[in-house]
């Protein structure tokens, strides 16, 4: 009987929570590929980038990395090497950003 109960309870929950309504800015997926790169600049020629004046993120960019790289030695004499990389992927370009008052 209890198990009987808790199934009919938990079928008018997930009945009710598909009718749930989300709220706010969802992005398509469409948005998202790589095919769609309206609104962000295109890295496709030189472009100049003097230093340090452009060191940190380029917000009209749609993807941007960063590399950390080095070389290690061990008091044994082993060579070692390394690479730390941060990639940006933005989702949408910075003028569609939706601001909110929230300090989160």
């Amino acid at each position: 009987m209890i198990l009987i109960l808790t199934g009919i309870g938990l079928l008018l929950w997930w009945n009710n929570f598909e009718d749930t309504q989300l709220s706010g800015r969802l992005i398509e997926f469409e948005s998202t590929s790589a095919e769609n790169l309206e609104g962000f600049t295109r890295a496709d020629g030189v472009i100049p980038l003097p230093f340090p004046e452009t060191f940190g993120p380029h917000n009209d960019f749609r993807t941007e990395w960063w590399y950390y790289t080095g070389n290690l030695e061990t008091e044994e004499g082993r060579h070692f090497g390394y690479q730390l990389t941060f990639f940006r992927q933005a989702l949408v370009p910075q003028e569609q950003i939706l601001t909110s008052e929230s300090q989160w």
